[in-house]
Order: C-alpha cells, then sequence, then structure tokens
C-alpha cells in the first residue's frame, strides 16, 4: 500500500513535466528532454525497488520541475541558444549527481513508526 501511496505522488509530481512541447522538437531539446526523460525514469525506478523514500522522490521530482521551468524559459522565443542549452545541461548535471547519490546511499532508511 505505502509503495502505491509513492508511485501515485511521483505519477502526479510528473504530470506536466515534459521538457518542451513539439512546436520546439530540434536536436539540442530533443537531446535535453531524452535526458529528462533518463532522469525521471531513474527516480521511478528508485521508488519502485525501495531504494528511495517518498520524501526523497517528492525533492528530487522538485528539481526536474525546476529544469522543466528553466527550459520553458530559454524556450519562449522559440530559440535555443548555446548559452541557454549549457545552463540547462549544467542543471541536468547538478540533479544526476543528487538522483544517483540518493539512489546509492546504503543507509537504511528508516521504517515509519519503529525506534531502533
Amino acid at each position: 500500500m505505502k509503495k502505491l501511496q509513492i508511485l501515485t505522488l511521483v505519477m502526479t509530481l510528473l504530470a506536466g513535466t515534459t521538457l518542451v512541447n513539439s512546436a520546439f522538437a530540434g536536436k539540442k531539446t530533443e537531446e535535453l528532454q531524452g535526458r529528462q526523460d533518463l532522469q525521471v525514469d531513474k527516480i521511478q525506478e528508485g521508488v519502485d525497488n525501495g531504494d528511495l523514500t517518498k520524501h526523497e522522490a517528492k525533492k528530487l521530482i522538485q528539481g526536474q520541475k525546476k529544469i522543466n521551468e528553466t527550459a520553458q524559459h530559454a524556450l519562449s522565443d522559440d530559440k535555443l541558444s548555446r548559452r541557454e542549452f549549457h545552463k540547462i545541461e549544467k542543471l541536468q548535471n547538478k540533479e544526476g549527481s543528487a538522483i544517483e547519490k540518493k539512489i546509492d546511499n546504503d543507509e537504511p532508511q528508516p521504517t515509519r513508526g519503529i525506534n531502533p
């Protein structure tokens, strides 16, 4: 049941996380979107196999949303400059590292309601 609640939360947070709309489809925007999709998939996988808690997943998804907002702003003129691309790519690198760090932490996740 708890896993279902986390999955529901992640799916709710993911709604509207598409980086670009088809009107802006270009090689660079497709590259950025592909990376976004991979990062979201990693978060979902982390939730599915129990490597991420509800709180961790929510925080990571918020980071993905920030990237999307930055990209939407950059694409507001229907163009993506080299500078804008690198800014978004830098944000993706930062968030990608955060995802890996949270998934790879070897500390046992706290169990709610049980004190060691």
